[in-house]
């Protein structure tokens, strides 16, 4: 509702103010008119405010309220009457008035709050001296143009934008455990148990095996898988070339249970071409444990 009282200053006749209340009943008034009983507060000039209800959905005007007997005819709370929207619009039907008009005012007056607390300040300033220019010296356009000025001015502080950060961050750790499980699944398909070798050498399709251990643990042990042709890592190049294993060949790589030396030399032997590239799983100490017997290493290797 509007207000104005001799202790508040001019602003106060346009500015706009709520009470709230209950529905106490349903009458009409001398020319049978429906009315709404409330007890609402009111006063002198509120009529023609807007009644809500907690769905912000209009549900009528206030019109009249109640006097006190007397000379005096001080208003009486409780009984204020407001004529329903549904009547307001019969009344209004066959005028020139079109309900389903916009309002430039409420347009520019939306637009602005929209862009305000979507902490478009520029953008609601702008809407909102266009409101002002339509409805001047309203309070709270006044309010909003000053907090809109002070924050163009002054921005605050954004908060920390966890909810993209976190996304990205998620997407980062799927992304990150896709290519892990994709790289161990290829890594996988090049893996070959003892039984595979055995079954490739029967089969008449010799494979190139390469004992690939570091060269102390190559001196230390006194072993090898049967067949085994010793490389040294660190000269894989020339080493292959002096023995003539061509890349049209299947090769295995062997060294300890850790795989390291055979995984590093595969990828290097994939890099040069060769196309049937494999490691032998767990090395010399799988080949032992699964029963399979050893040769020892030829004097001088």
């Amino acid at each position: 509702m509007v207000l104005t009282h001799e202790l508040l200053n001019s602003t106060a006749k346009v500015e706009a103010s709520v009470t709230n209340g209950a529905v106490s009943g349903f009458k009409q008034d001398v020319q049978n008119q429906p009315v709404i009983q409330t007890d609402a507060p009111a006063a002198w000039g509120n009529s023609g405010g807007p009644a809500v209800n907690a769905q912000g959905d209009i549900v009528g005007v206030l019109t009249f309220v109640s006097l006190a007997p007397g000379a005096e005819g001080s208003i009486v709370q409780g009984f204020n009457f407001i004529i329903p929207a549904d009547a307001v619009k019969e009344f209004l039907r066959g005028t020139k008035v079109d309900l389903g008009e916009r309002s430039p005012f409420n347009e520019k007056w939306f637009s602005g709050l929209r862009k305000f607390f979507g902490d478009d300040w520029s953008g609601a300033l702008e809407d909102i001296k266009a409101a002002d220019r339509l409805q001047p010296e309203f309070p709270d356009l006044r309010r909003l143009m000053t907090e809109a000025g002070d924050k163009i001015k002054n921005p605050p502080p954004r908060p920390f934008p966890w909810r993209p950060v976190g996304g990205a961050v998620v997407l980062l750790i799927v992304g990150a455990a896709v290519v892990v499980v994709f790289q161990r699944m290829r890594w996988d398909r090049l893996r070959m148990n003892p039984a595979d070798l055995l079954r490739l050498s029967s089969g008449g399709m010799q494979p190139a095996l390469l004992d690939v251990r570091d060269s102390m643990l190559y001196r230390a042990s006194p072993y090898r898988v049967p067949g085994a042709v010793r490389v040294n890592p660190d000269q894989l190049e020339s080493e292959l070339v002096a023995r003539g294993i061509d890349r049209a060949r299947t090769v295995v790589t062997c060294c300890i249970a850790d795989e390291r030396n055979s995984a590093r030399v595969a990828r290097r032997l994939l890099a040069l071409g060769y196309s049937e590239v494999h490691v032998l799983k767990g090395g010399l100490g799988g080949w032992a444990q699964a029963g399979l017997p050893l040769e020892p290493k030829p004097l001088g290797d």
